[in-house]
């Protein structure tokens, strides 16, 4: 079953710190994400602590883990990187810089 067939326009499935790597990079790969070479494991070990925090992780925290991992999560102020792709609270990247910084 896809979801087009319940009138749904994409697939909404969360990932949790017990999917597993190759759930992540799976997902990543369905929301057409790339990573470049070395990214994976920092953008892995982003997605842990997010997990470990949230719980559920959704395709939105998806991208913005993706991108904070392609550009090192710093911006030139030494500070994570907050990217806003869905014009949300930026919830995550604040989690994200509260666990990693302090």
């Amino acid at each position: 079953m896809k979801p087009e067939d319940v009138g749904l326009a994409d697939s909404r499935i969360v990932v949790t710190a017990r999917s597993g790597r190759h759930a992540f990079h799976y997902r990543l790969d369905r929301l057409g994400i790339t990573l470049s070479d070395g990214k994976g494991d920092e953008a892995w070990q982003r997605f842990l602590v997010l997990a470990d925090t949230k719980k559920e992780v959704n395709d939105e925290d998806l991208r913005k883990i993706a991108a904070m991992a392609e550009t090192n999560g710093h911006e030139g102020n030494g500070h994570p990187q907050v990217t806003d792709q869905l014009n949300d609270h930026n919830h995550v990247a604040d989690t994200l810089r509260h666990l990693i910084f302090g």
